[in-house]
């Protein structure tokens, strides 16, 4: 039954952003689309993106853990391409949103997100040292993944 779905799941996926009037309809694309992300039956449905992005709009914590969820989808993508500028920046917003440094989720992510480049990694921590004036009390969230790369790369 689902390889008789998948044409409909597809276009409905691929035209996700022609429901962003209807926050309803869309929260239940986004989440058929990451079932069948889970459930291994279609490797394009990430949804990956569009939750990293929803939370950092609507800030929700529940989009945060979603985020962590799908996190093996980043590995798709080619983080040396310069077409993927527009994600590697919601990348770097995660490092400095109070929601995601008051999730649980928060250091699996970012430290996840260390490992995905070299480039990102430093932006991160550009972001970081422009930002750690305002961010002392979250400071394990950003030590903990910096001593990790800093010692795999010597």
């Amino acid at each position: 039954m689902p390889a008789d779905l998948l044409p409909a799941v597809s276009e409905l996926h691929n035209n996700l952003i022609v429901f962003e009037f209807d926050s309803v309809l869309l929260s239940e694309i986004a989440n058929l689309c990451e079932e069948w992300w889970k459930e291994e039956l279609s490797p394009n449905f990430t949804n990956a993106v569009f939750f990293l992005s929803m939370s950092l709009t609507l800030k929700m914590k529940v989009d945060v853990h979603r985020v962590y969820a799908l996190r093996e989808a980043f590995i798709l993508f080619d983080f040396e391409d310069d077409s993927i500028e527009d994600l590697k920046l919601l990348l770097i917003r995660c490092v400095i949103s109070p929601l995601y440094l008051k999730t649980e989720d928060k250091r699996r992510f970012m430290a996840f997100m260390f490992g995905l480049s070299r480039q990102l990694v430093k932006e991160v921590l550009a972001m970081i040292r422009l930002q750690t004036p305002f961010c002392q009390r979250h400071d394990d969230v950003f030590l903990i993944p910096f001593k990790r790369n800093s010692a795999a790369s010597i």
